[in-house]
């Protein structure tokens, strides 16, 4: 039986849809920042990632990194529970977040996916959180 491209790539995209679980990393995303905390930037930065979804996920080996290409991988055992926030500071990371100009921040998974990317400029005045509105995937069951 002759398959044409067309007819390949509609059955790959059923397969993939339907046949092959895939692990969704939808839920996990960059919830809040703090650049520029008042007094030392070392003892007061952070990171904050929020997982919106409905399961605990493992984020172990997931990579955090920088503009300037500062990277930091989540230890093993790390897992951010449903509706639950993980803060990252920066005597964790060592990534320093920029208080002027042009900064992002990327999350990536194991295998270099990215899972999130935030973007800010501009000069961030001391104690200012940058936050990032999320919502929350709903959990209840209807009956």
């Amino acid at each position: 039986m002759y398959i044409n491209r067309y007819m390949r790539c509609t059955l790959l995209c059923i397969l993939l849809t339907f046949v092959i679980p895939l692990q969704s990393f939808a839920g996990i995303y960059f919830v809040s920042l703090l650049p520029n905390p008042a007094g030392d930037d070392t003892t007061g930065e952070y990171i904050e990632i929020r997982n919106t979804g409905c399961e605990s996920v493992d984020i172990s080996g997931y990579i955090l990194s920088d503009a300037s290409g500062k990277i930091y991988a989540v230890p093993t055992g790390t897992i951010v529970a449903s509706h639950e926030n993980l803060h990252f500071a920066y005597s964790t990371t060592k990534i320093a977040l920029n208080n002027s100009g042009e900064e992002s921040l990327y999350m990536k998974d194991m295998s270099g996916a990215l899972i999130d990317e935030i973007h800010y400029s501009g000069a961030q005045m001391d104690n200012v959180i940058i936050s990032f509105s999320l919502t929350d995937e709903d959990c209840t069951t209807s009956g």
